[in-house]
This record gives structure tokens, sequence and C-alpha cells, in this order.
């Protein structure tokens, strides 16, 4: 589908060929400015979704298993955002950064009491962005540990399929380390990594994506509490200004038509950060998709 003019879009739409759906998030955390949270597990519509299943095994998640809904593009059509808006119920004062992700595969349950290396097991693989390009790891904690500040490197293989590769030392979050938060987001570096506020975990030099992990470790110290590791690919991103406006996206005028590509089995969801507490904010928007 080629979309240079808004006229392509009114004819695309006279075609019954849009979707539009609402969603209404409440995350739970009490959070601090800086920490960053994942919406998939809070209380809402869509449901939440957990993460829940065999420890250490490699799931993958698509469209069928929740998230919010952006409808269903009839092979060969290609779906693509056109707006995308939200509005936070008491964000007072607040400002913040929110981020559209597609969630592909997680590894759940990672205990942080150990210092071995906890291998993974891959018997499925990637459905979406099969080549790995721009897949991000995002490590969200599952059940909350008590201390943090405990360091820990994730081995992977990369966007060419080379196994081994290794990302550098990341830290637990030391504070707002609540089920559902980002686990590294606002946490002191190890080895010389700015890891505060990046909701994503860094790479190793040269690579520009992951296809799957081999193993995770902690390599000093323990905790209580568990992390799972989510396989994401960022598709949109939205500032945050003010509790008494929406943040509204257009592709069309505000993007120069330079929409976001949307798989059809895509599970999309939104992670997000303030520099106020996130706790019973209801985050409630609408999406709206176009095909052709």
């Amino acid at each position: 589908m080629t979309i240079g003019s808004v006229k392509d879009i009114v004819d695309y739409k006279e075609l019954g060929k849009e979707t539009v759906f609402t969603f209404r998030k409440v995350p739970v955390p009490a959070t601090t400015g800086g920490v960053w949270v994942d919406t998939t597990i809070s209380p809402g519509n869509p449901s939440p979704f957990y993460y829940a299943s065999e420890p250490l095994v490699a799931a993958t998640v698509d469209s069928s298993r929740g998230g919010i809904r952006h409808g269903n593009a009839p092979a060969p059509a290609k779906k693509y955002l056109k707006d995308f808006s939200f509005i936070a119920s008491s964000f007072a004062g607040g400002v913040g950064y929110f981020i559209l992700c597609d969630i592909l595969m997680y590894y759940p349950f990672i205990a942080e009491d150990t210092n071995d290396a906890q291998v993974m097991v891959n018997d499925v693989s990637l459905t979406r962005y099969t080549d790995g390009n721009g897949v991000k790891i995002m490590p969200v904690t599952v059940a909350q540990h008590s201390v943090g500040n405990i360091p820990f490197v994730v081995t992977y293989t990369n966007q060419d399929g080379v196994p081994g590769r290794q990302t550098p030392p990341h830290t637990l979050t030391n504070a707002s380390f609540f089920t559902g938060t980002i686990s590294t987001s606002n946490a002191p570096a190890t080895g010389g990594l700015a890891s505060t506020a990046v909701p994503f975990m860094a790479l190793q030099s040269g690579d520009s994506g992951v296809r799957s992990i081999e193993s995770v470790q902690f390599t000093s110290g323990s905790d209580v509490g568990l992390i799972t590791l989510v396989l994401v690919k960022p598709l949109a991103s939205f500032s945050f200004r003010s509790a008494a406006a929406p943040c509204e996206t257009c592709y069309l005028t505000d993007r120069s038509f330079a929409m976001p590509r949307i798989e059809n089995s895509a599970f999309l969801s939104l992670i997000g950060t303030a520099n106020v507490s996130f706790a019973g904010q209801a985050l409630q928007g609408t999406i709206e998709t176009v095909w052709g």
C-alpha cells in the first residue's frame, strides 16, 4: 500500500479498510520518577497477561493471547498505525514518555537467588521479525526483589544468528522494584553502563537485535524475586505532558505519513515512564489502523 495524501486515507476509509479500538489500563506499581512500567500485566482492557508459563522455557505471544486490539487486514493487505491517542486520569503536574511495543516472546521466572548460569530452553522461535533486527530485551519484574543493585548479564543469539553474544552488565533497580516495573530502570550502572531510565537492555557492540536468549547469570550477590526477559519490537513512541490534555498522534499530519507497520498477529502493549507515580493512573485511549 502506498499512502501519500489524505485522499489515499479517505479512499481506504470509504472502502471500510480501517479499525478503531479503545483501551484502558490501570498500572498498580507505586513508582518513583524514572522507573519504567510494563502495562502488559496491569489490570484493565485488554486483560492482563502475566508471562506465566514453564520457567526458563521460551514462549511466543500473539494477538490470540490478548493485547491492545488493532483489527485484521486480509492477506495480502498490509496494516499500518494511523492514529494513536490516550490520556491519564490524574498525572497532576506529570510528564511522561511511552512506547507502543509488539510483545514477541518471553522467558519466565528467572530467579535472582543464584549466581549459577540459568540456561534457557528454546523449543520455539520468533514468529514475527524473525531475523531479530530491532528486537529488544526488556526485563520485567514478576516477583519483587528486596534490595536491588544485583548485576547480571544475558547471553543471546543476535540478528545474524551468531550465538554467544553478551550484554554489558546491568543491575536490578534499587527503587520501585514492584511487580510490573522494568527491572533495570532507575538502577545504578555496573561496568560503566548508564542504565538509568532505559527500558531495554544494551546489546554487545555492533548488534542491532536479538533472535533468542541463551542464558542469564547474576554475577555477584543474590536477592529474592523473579524477572522475566521479554523480547519486544518497539513500534512507536509518544510524549505525555499534562493530565489535562490527551497525547494525540496522527501520522498523516504529525509524522509525514510515516505510519508504523503492524502485523496481524501483533500483541500490542504500552510501556511508559513518568516523573510521578503510576499507581492507580488510568491510561485510556484509542488506536486506529488502516490497511490496503
